[in-house]
């Protein structure tokens, strides 16, 4: 840049090829800004003192989105391990219970369910009726609880790459991303439950 303007052949084409190289866009409105404020005012150094005070703030701000985009992600990335860790204790927990019900429920094939209504003050579990349906409920809570997951990663995802100032391509990486983590965490979990209930014999 230096050698090209101490020719003093085309000062402009000199600018311009400095911005082409530097490839930044931020970089090339300045530079003219600055070009034209000289040319204009005839006082290069306040002209160079306001642009670069400029740039400064752009900077600036550009650094506290970053650490803003990259606090949120952080939180982020925890709340989605801390939900798939207590959502997969829940549904242990709810999985062990249901099968707890049912095999009280098949002990009770012979018994009569509207006789344990009335001895109930007129509730009964639906389940002393139909102890299959324990399976398909725990199926449907886990479609549910997948759902709910994959929903709170598309929403973290969109909201820190807009933080970030990405686009579409950058929101789906981070999706991506954060199914593995969601993946990678429920098996771990699903690892360390079986182990403790084997364990304590549940």
């Amino acid at each position: 840049m230096e050698r090209r303007l101490s020719t003093r052949i085309d000062s402009d084409r000199a600018w311009d090829y400095f911005n082409a190289d530097t490839n930044s866009a931020v970089i090339s409105r300045y530079t003219r800004i600055y070009i034209e404020g000289a040319q204009s005012s005839g006082q290069p150094a306040a002209t160079a003192d306001l642009v670069s005070r400029s740039v400064g703030n752009l900077l600036s701000l550009r650094h506290r989105r970053a650490l803003s985009a990259d606090t949120m992600a952080g939180v982020s990335l925890g709340l989605l391990i801390a939900s798939v860790t207590s959502l997969n204790v829940t549904i242990t927990i709810v999985l062990k219970l249901g099968e707890a019900i049912a095999g009280v429920a098949t002990g009770f094939t012979d018994t009569d369910v509207g006789a344990l209504a009335e001895f109930g003050a007129g509730v009964a579990l639906p389940v002393m009726e139909d102890a299959s349906s324990v399976e398909d409920n725990i199926k449907i809570f886990k479609l549910i609880v997948s759902i709910l997951i994959l929903g709170q990663i598309a929403a973290v995802s969109i909201i820190a790459t807009r933080l970030r100032g990405g686009g579409k391509i950058s929101a789906l990486g981070q999706i991506i991303k954060l199914i593995w983590v969601a993946g990678i965490t429920s098996l771990f979990t699903a690892i360390v439950l079986d182990g403790a209930s084997s364990m304590f014999g549940i």
